[in-house]
């Protein structure tokens, strides 16, 4: 028979084992959670390699294909925010197609990249500094000039792809679906926004460097130039970047460029690039100064092919968007192209699936909205094929 004073000590033990159990099973429970996470980060470990097209887990992919094959398979919490209706793609996706997309124009990945959450975005530009002076002890201190600041306002709109694919081919299709559409999407998407920065109109799309015509205005002209407005420097012949070696007088082409370089301020020429499509590439790629040297040296650090070389020192990056050499155009373009333009992306990747509309086939309508704007317009300057 138990002892009626000692039923406290009975309880307090029961009680205690009781907890103990319960604090078992919750650190069990945790456990459990832990290893499902380090399962989840050594899967996406061994996605990330050399040639991955992103950080997305085997997982995901799968779980997007199958969402292109049937329509089935996400949830609310697997996919990107947006504003349009329809499904959306899985945020790490939609991560990989975008920067595959800025990685494919080139050009895209080397301007200032913006993520914003609504198209009413402007960023303020401090155009001109503050002025200082000098004084005396008890000299007269005058007032000085105040710095002067520029609101810079992109333009935007829905950069899209609309196709349709037969029910058949997404049931049979043994090939990597999720793959399939960044390739089919990033292609066209990288050209296109390639376009867009280099000469965009605005309308319905980004403000392209080219959308305005440069001017021969320099940085400290009175009135400035217009916000989106750079300077050039003439090449000295119309319709030519005027290399003629072999003429009397000798006239060089790289003469001209070296002026265009140094046109940069210096806080412009440090992180400078050079951009031209190929056949002007091809053409600067024979200049050759009063010793015969080449001008364009190879990227020595990279294989066959591989990189577009320097010119006086600077990358130079092919940008097949660029304009061709020819009377009055602005074949090439130097400078710090983070400072000196700006590229909007507005929300993340939406994609919908139409299964309904067309009896045996499946739409697929892919978009995502960008802006941009040249940001300062002292950072970039062009060559232009004229006299003057």
């Amino acid at each position: 028979m138990r002892d009626p004073n000692h039923a406290p000590i009975i309880e307090a033990v029961d009680s205690l084992g009781k907890d103990w159990a319960a604090f078992k099973a919750s650190q069990a429970a945790e456990l459990r959670t832990l290893s499902q996470r380090q399962d989840e980060l050594e899967a996406r470990a061994e996605n990330i390699r050399p040639g991955a097209s992103g950080n997305a887990s085997a997982a995901e992919r799968k779980q997007f294909a199958d969402y292109l094959r049937t329509g089935q398979g996400l949830s609310r919490k697997d996919v990107t925010t947006g504003t349009a209706s329809g499904a959306m793609v899985p945020t790490v996706i939609a991560q990989d197609i975008v920067s595959k997309a800025l990685a494919r124009s080139r050009i895209g990945a080397l301007v200032r990249n913006a993520q914003v959450e609504s198209g009413d975005y402007s960023r303020i530009l401090r155009v001109g500094g503050a002025t200082s002076g000098w004084s005396s002890e008890t000299g007269t201190r005058s007032a000085t000039t105040e710095p002067s600041y520029r609101a810079i306002t992109p333009t935007s709109g829905e950069l899209y792809s609309y196709y349709t694919v037969s029910n058949w081919a997404l049931q049979d299709a043994w090939f990597d679906l999720a793959k399939e559409l960044e390739d089919a999407v990033t292609a066209q998407a990288a050209k296109d926004l390639e376009a867009a920065i280099i000469s965009g109109n605005g309308a319905s799309r980004p403000t392209g460097m080219l959308a305005s015509n440069p001017t021969s205005a320099d940085d400290n002209a009175s009135p400035q130039r217009a916000a989106g407005v750079y300077e050039y420097v003439a090449s000295g012949e119309a319709g030519t970047l005027n290399h003629h070696p072999a003429s009397s007088p000798q006239r060089y082409g790289d003469d001209k460029l070296l002026d265009l370089f140094f046109t940069l301020k210096p806080e412009y020429r440090a992180n400078a690039t050079w951009l031209m499509a190929s056949p002007t590439l091809a053409a600067v790629r024979k200049f050759k100064d009063t010793n015969g040297q080449p001008v364009w040296q190879p990227n020595m650090a990279a294989g066959v092919d591989q990189g577009d070389g320097f010119l006086f020192g600077k990358p130079v990056v092919v940008c097949e968007s660029m304009p061709a050499i020819g009377s009055n155009a602005f074949p090439i373009a130097v400078g710090d192209l983070q400072q000196g333009y700006e590229l909007v992306r507005i929300h993340g990747l939406d994609i919908t699936r139409d299964d309904v509309t067309s009896p045996g086939k499946t739409k697929f309508f892919v978009r995502a909205r960008f802006g941009g704007c040249v940001l300062d317009n002292d950072a970039i300057k062009f060559i232009k094929c004229s006299a003057s």
